[in-house]
């Protein structure tokens, strides 16, 4: 159930992405304010973390995950009636608030039960069920694109938000328990956040995630139309499969990043991840600029998303560890830096040439490179406790 809900994040992204033409036809706007519609997304992401964290470390998990859910399922059912950008864009902005709200909660209730070693391996696992959203999300998408009108594919996956708001109200048990809870759900919000951002090794991390997701969402707002239209002219089917061949990378990257944080150094894995993401964007960046073929530029956005996916474990558990006792707060506070810092960012996107791969090897590269910076200069792997066993 837990994966199944931190689903909701990437299908309020991947299956849509290759309506992108037909929705822009439909409301007669431009390229450029399509793309600017992910800022209502960032933004709701943005939001649904930093309270849904703050509340539960008050209130429990089960409530809030239930009303989480609840209202991803009801704006996607709702976009079935959106008949310009502007509701559109209000309406994927709600679905974000819960996405986001369950996925923050899902971690929260993992850092309950588990830490350390155990906690990296129970969330390889959690995400293995996630890693299917961003692999079929594409894929149906694509296909039903083909099919159905672009609302109907909402209406779609509106079904499946209710049904994991249908699997959170029978199965999913409450994992705070009274006596562990925080006086109020906000009163004490200042002091919780404190805690956390005093915490030298987390801020490191928390740069880092958000460099990362800056980077993730280049990806996200470029590929369309640089795979597509603009770049390499390739189908809607071809785009679905490459997209979500990169995200079965993403899935494997989890698998991997756990599995050596686990047998190796977190900390160090963590390292040598990030490194070999800056030198894939590198890649990426030389191969645009001699307009090599497609392949080769495939090669290059594979180890960029490999990477990213193998960062996940690694990132998560060296940063909530530390924080049992403000698990929500801590896990809220990496989401909504990840998603705000994105949503001002999101401006940057409209501006990228979609012509080359060059730009966005470029800002993926770059975004990794100061999130190594932050690594060595601010973390300080040397001085990371290692995890219990």
């Amino acid at each position: 159930m837990l994966g199944l809900s931190m689903c909701l994040q990437p299908f309020t992204i991947d299956p849509y992405l290759a309506s992108y033409p037909a929705i822009e036809t439909d409301f007669d706007v431009t390229t450029a304010l399509i793309q600017f519609s992910m800022t209502g997304v960032t933004l709701g992401f943005a939001f649904g973390q930093i309270f849904a964290g703050t509340l539960s470390d008050a209130i429990g998990r089960r409530i809030p995950m239930i009303f989480a859910v609840s209202l991803y399922a009801v704006s996607a059912f709702a976009m079935l009636w959106a008949t310009n950008i502007e509701t559109f864009i209000a309406l994927r902005t709600l679905m974000a608030v819960g996405a986001s709200a369950a996925g923050v909660l899902a971690n929260a209730v993992v850092r309950d039960l588990y830490s350390g070693k155990p906690m990296m391996k129970m969330l390889s696992r959690v995400f293995l069920v996630q890693g299917l959203s961003p692999i079929l999300g594409p894929i149906i998408g694509s296909w039903l694109s083909e099919v159905v009108l672009w609302r109907e594919v909402f209406g779609i996956f509106a079904g499946f938000g209710s049904v994991v708001a249908l699997l959170a109200i029978v199965f999913l048990k409450e994992t705070l328990h009274t006596e562990d809870r925080k006086e109020s759900p906000f009163s004490g919000m200042g002091k919780r956040f404190a805690a956390v951002l005093r915490d030298r090794i987390y801020i490191g991390l928390l740069i880092l995630s958000v460099v990362q997701t800056v980077s993730l969402f280049a990806y996200l707002n470029i590929v369309p139309f640089l795979f597509r239209d603009s770049g390499y002219g390739l189908s809607v089917g071809e785009f679905g499969f490459w997209f979500s061949f990169n995200s079965v990378m993403s899935v494997i990257g989890v698998q991997v990043g756990a599995r050596l944080g686990v047998k190796f150094k977190a900390q160090w894995m963590l390292v040598a991840v990030v490194a070999t993401a800056v030198a894939a964007g590198l890649a990426l960046t030389l191969l645009g600029l001699a307009n090599a073929p497609f392949a080769l530029a495939e090669v290059a956005l594979a180890v960029l998303i490999l990477c990213f996916g193998a960062t996940i474990p690694l990132i998560q558990t060296l940063a909530l560890t530390p924080h049992g006792h403000e698990a929500g707060t801590a896990a809220s506070l990496l989401g909504v830096s990840n998603f705000l810092v994105t949503s001002l960012f999101s401006p940057v996107y409209t501006l990228v040439p979609l012509d080359s791969a060059a730009p966005l090897g470029m800002l993926m590269g770059g975004a990794y490179l100061i999130g190594l910076l932050s690594l060595i200069f601010i973390v300080r792997p040397k001085t990371v406790p290692d995890l219990s066993n």
